[in-house]
């Protein structure tokens, strides 16, 4: 701790019509790229799940085929249209169909986007289903990828499902979920990290909460790192990014901040940080 830091103390816009009409515009096209797509590749693999030829290929054998498919065009309407067609009907089969490709089918990407999926509908199953696969790096980024898209939404609850699930990994995902948490709820983010009882892990994640906060309220965040981190090199680390982003809204007052700190390196690195800040 430095005790000189601790001196610190909804618009309506309307949308122009010409804008509405050429966003509809937009979707009905891309709908129409889609259903294209969908009905050239139902053709190539012999075969329609409905009757409608406008309509994705429903059967995921012919979908995981086309993901192995050495045809690149074949392939990639396979990952961006008919695998989120089926994740949308049957998560679970696309889950199941994901988890049984090759690694030479587009199965990294297939399975994380399912496990983007997991994350929008049911996070716990999906955490479950990550667990599954038999491939530890994959089950470590597949929980990873659920915890941070559920992060924006609920952080607590990616949180707890990081404790439990995270393994060795689970710090490092605390730190991942920390940059949301605090846009979300601070008392709640500020309280779990002063919980912790590693003091390491603590300033990691009182430096990765304040960064985040810095893009928001950059003085509260900067009285954050101040009074919260102990380690002196993380809090030097914390108050240089800190006062990057304070620099960035208002120069003056990050400035006068700077003239706080007592004379040596982190006071010249904090003067030609207000300078280079644009």
């Amino acid at each position: 701790m430095l005790p000189w830091l601790l001196a610190l103390g909804g618009l309506g816009v309307g949308i122009p019509v010409a804008v509405k009409q050429h966003a509809l515009r937009s979707s009905d096209a891309e709908r129409h790229a889609a259903a294209t797509s969908s009905s050239k590749l139902a053709e190539r693999l012999g075969k329609a799940a409905t009757r409608d030829r406008k309509a994705p290929v429903h059967d995921p054998a012919a979908i995981a085929t086309a993901l192995g498919s050495a045809d690149r065009e074949t392939a990639a309407t396979a990952l961006e249209v008919l695998l989120p067609d089926l994740t949308k009907r049957d998560l679970p089969a696309a889950a199941e169909l994901a988890q049984g490709l090759d690694p030479w089918a587009q199965r990294q990407r297939a399975l994380l986007f399912v496990a983007g999926a997991w994350a929008s509908s049911d996070p716990e199953a999906g955490v479950e289903w990550c667990e599954s696969l038999g491939n530890a790096e994959e089950q470590h980024y597949c929980i990873r990828t659920i915890c941070n898209q559920l992060a924006i939404t609920d952080p607590a609850r990616a949180m707890t499902l990081a404790e439990e699930h995270g393994g060795s990994e689970k710090n490092a995902l605390a730190e991942d979920i920390m940059h949301h948490w605090p846009r979300k709820d601070l008392k709640a983010a500020m309280a779990w990290v002063e919980n912790r009882q590693d003091p390491g892990l603590k300033d990691s994640l009182w430096n990765h909460l304040a960064l985040s906060l810095a893009e928001i309220d950059p003085k509260q965040a900067a009285n954050l790192a101040a009074e919260r981190i102990s380690s002196e090199k993380i809090q030097d680390e914390a108050v240089i990014s800190v006062l990057h982003q304070w620099a960035l809204k208002d120069r003056n007052a990050a400035a006068e901040w700077v003239e706080l700190f007592p004379d040596g390196p982190l006071r010249e690195r904090a003067k030609g940080e207000v300078l280079g800040s644009h």
